[in-house]
């Protein structure tokens, strides 16, 4: 276990955008990150609210948003296999971290003021967007024109593509504080559990984590699944719609993905004027953040920095 505690400091930027930048004492199990220290910074983003990221690694910024019910410690395996080449920015989204408070009201341009805030502190070059993440990647791109932008099966609703049934399931779920309903549905949906599992059974037994101490940062996370749904929602249309992100763009997809997630995907790519499209051989939709790490760190590595491959 590591401990690292660096004094605060203050950025001056464009006006209107306040950057407190605080680093936090912060454990880490050795075996994860080969003992480095994670520095966190925390800033004031133009939405009026804190967002804060970890940083990993040394060379040109790569900023990296995670998906629903997920927080940024979650990717720190594909942060190591990128710092070799990077210094990775992951990012807390609103409602998790040190981050604030989720703002719904805010919608989807208080998560664009807050990843712009975090490309102010860092003069990232790149940015990574992974299922709602990438969503806010697509929208944030529009703003902070990065280099060059990379998602892994967007959560974005093409056309309707995103089944209009798993969205009201989950928010009626969280209506209901059933947040073991809420788990066992959006597993299913993305394939991190196989459908033919009773749903009987898989609620009593996230029930039973939920009620546990290994329940308490899930408990944390599932309720921000209202503000990812009600963007999907409010952010569908045609895939026209992204046909002004002009900067280079890789849109990846995973061979074992839900089709609905592929189908978006692969609209997405054909919408962009500079796409580059790939589906990853043998990964489903967690493969940023659980089964693939290396393997999408290493197509990162080959879109963001071309010339060396």
């Amino acid at each position: 276990m590591l401990e690292t505690d660096i004094a605060d400091s203050k950025i001056e930027t464009r006006p209107g955008l306040e950057l407190s930048l605080q680093c936090h004492p912060t454990t880490l199990d050795s075996s994860l990150m080969e003992e480095q220290a994670i520095v966190k910074h925390t800033a004031i983003s133009r939405a009026d609210r804190v967002v804060s990221w970890e940083s990993h690694g040394a060379g040109p910024g790569l900023v990296v948003l995670h998906g629903a019910a997920r927080a940024a410690h979650h990717y720190r395996p594909l942060a190591k296999a990128l710092s070799h080449r990077f210094t990775v920015h992951l990012v807390d989204r609103n409602g998790r971290g040190l981050s604030g408070p989720a703002t719904p009201e805010k919608g989807i341009a208080g998560q664009v003021d807050d990843v712009a805030a975090v490309f102010e502190a860092t003069r990232a070059a790149y940015l990574f967007g992974h299922s709602a993440g990438g969503m806010v990647a697509l929208e944030a791109a529009r703003i902070i024109e990065p280099h060059r932008i990379a998602v892994y099966d967007p959560g974005i609703s093409i056309d309707g593509s995103f089944p209009g049934t798993l969205l009201d399931q989950l928010s009626r779920d969280l209506d209901l504080d059933d947040l073991a309903a809420a788990q066992t549905h959006l597993a299913k949906a993305v394939g991190a559990l196989p459908a033919w599992l009773p749903d009987l059974a898989l609620r009593w037994l996230f029930r039973k984590i939920l009620s546990g101490p290994s329940g308490a940062e899930l408990k944390q996370l599932l309720p921000t699944l209202r503000d990812d749904l009600n963007l999907i929602k409010a952010l569908a249309g045609p895939a026209i719609r992204f046909s002004d992100i002009r900067m280079p763009a890789l849109v990846l997809w995973g061979s074992k993905s839900p089709a609905f997630l592929v189908h978006a995907a692969r609209q997405l790519a054909a919408a962009l004027p500079r796409a580059q499209s790939l589906a990853v051989d043998g990964q489903g939709h967690n493969a940023p953040d659980m089964t693939g790490a290396t393997t999408i760190a290493r197509q990162l590595e080959r879109f963001f920095m071309p010339a060396i491959f």
